[in-house]
């Protein structure tokens, strides 16, 4: 039992309350999984941030979930800040009735979560091993902004709100740093705010392969990089609104499968690269080959795409873009340029625009090109 040195404060706002303890009365795991059941009962936050024994069992926040104690937790959830998660916190097939909340928690094992059903998952500025929940399904939003982490895989996982990993940073080995390859998500992803990622793995960096985003795809101001495979694959996906690569976004990448890979991709909106930088060493910077946009492709305000290839620093055989193609103010340093590409509205290369080239086939080519609008070069370098 606790003692009457323990005290309740609330929160200021919406959120719940947060339970607070006497640091000296906390000493051991065992109490601390006392503490976690009573707090998540009563819809309070436990925070151990300040306390000198920050141990919480994986064990207690499972058994919370979906034991005996579901059916007593409060529609808050569970809540927890500041804690070392001893052991594997196992969710797979964990049917979990209220929100699970990990805020600046650090894991000592991977989490793992695969075909778990969660109505809200939020993992915010914790520092994780990795993070293996392939077909999760998540009610609401699944938050991971600011976290530090190894692979994440969310591969055929189904969010009804926004993914987001705003500020995350993302160091991987041989596994791609994050991969939702075939994932559903209904809101928003979001990657920016100086989200970085970096893999070795031949398979990329951020895999987006066959995913569906219904809202924005935003990677505004983040850097990826990539040894051996692309920095973005997200070959034949899917963004019911607009993709946003600029801020000053970064990409670099060794694979001879190029450094941004939208071959098949399908935008609604516009697709902004402005003031984009991307580096390709042996494939192409930008691979869109049949890509589709419904909106602007923008290439202009500073955005710099360099590649060695053989095969060309920008790859759009077969894309289709109904609004306008800006280059403006861009440099291409290429051996190849847009090939095939069909624009339904204008073509600008202006304002700056400088590209350059040593391949013998020409610096810009666009054979088969159609330009239903106007194709501008005026002010070219």
């Amino acid at each position: 039992m606790l003692g009457a040195n323990v005290t309740v404060r609330r929160q200021s706002g919406p959120q719940c309350g947060v339970t607070s303890y006497d640091p000296d009365m906390v000493s051991d795991a065992a109490r601390a999984r006392t503490r976690l059941h009573r707090a998540a009962k009563a819809g309070e936050v436990l925070d151990v941030t300040e306390e000198p024994a920050r141990e919480v069992p994986a064990a207690a926040i499972r058994e919370l979930l979906f034991g005996p104690e579901a059916g007593k937790l409060d529609p808050r959830g569970v809540w927890l800040r500041g804690a070392r998660i001893t052991g594997v916190l196992d969710l797979t097939d964990v049917r979990a009735v209220v929100p699970l909340v990990l805020h600046r928690c650090e894991f000592e094992e991977v989490l793992t979560g695969t075909r778990a059903h969660l109505p809200h998952l939020d993992l915010s500025a914790s520092t994780l091993v990795g993070l293996d929940a392939n077909d999760l399904v998540c009610e609401h939003d699944v938050g991971l902004d600011d976290i530090r982490s190894a692979g994440i895989s969310l591969v055929d996982a189904n969010i009804t709100g926004d993914l987001s990993l705003r500020g995350a940073r993302l160091v991987a080995g041989e596994v791609p740093a994050l991969d939702i390859e075939g994932a559903l998500i209904g809101g928003d992803l979001f990657l920016h705010r100086d989200f970085v990622a970096e893999s070795h793995s031949r398979r990329g960096t951020l895999r987006l392969l066959g995913a569906s985003v219904t809202g924005q795809l935003s990677l505004g101001g983040a850097r990826l990089t990539a040894s051996n495979g692309p920095a973005l694959a997200a070959d034949r996906a899917t963004v019911g609104e607009s993709f946003f690569l600029n801020e000053r976004f970064t990409a670099e990448s060794d694979s001879e499968r190029g450094t941004l890979r939208l071959p098949g991709t399908g935008i609604t909106g516009q697709v902004n690269l402005g003031g984009a930088h991307l580096r390709a060493t042996n494939g192409p910077a930008l691979h869109a080959d049949r890509a589709t946009v419904g909106n602007n492709l923008f290439l202009d305000e500073g955005f710099v795409a360099e590649s060695d290839s053989q095969r060309g620093t920008l790859r759009l055989p077969g894309a289709t873009v109904t609004g306008q193609l800006s280059l403006r103010g861009a440099r291409l340093i290429a051996n190849n340029g847009p090939d095939r590409a069909s624009l339904g509205n204008n073509l600008f290369l202006n304002e700056g625009f400088v590209a350059e080239s040593d391949s013998t086939e020409g610096t810009l080519r666009l054979p088969g090109a159609t330009v239903t609008g106007q194709l501008s070069l005026g002010g070219r370098g």
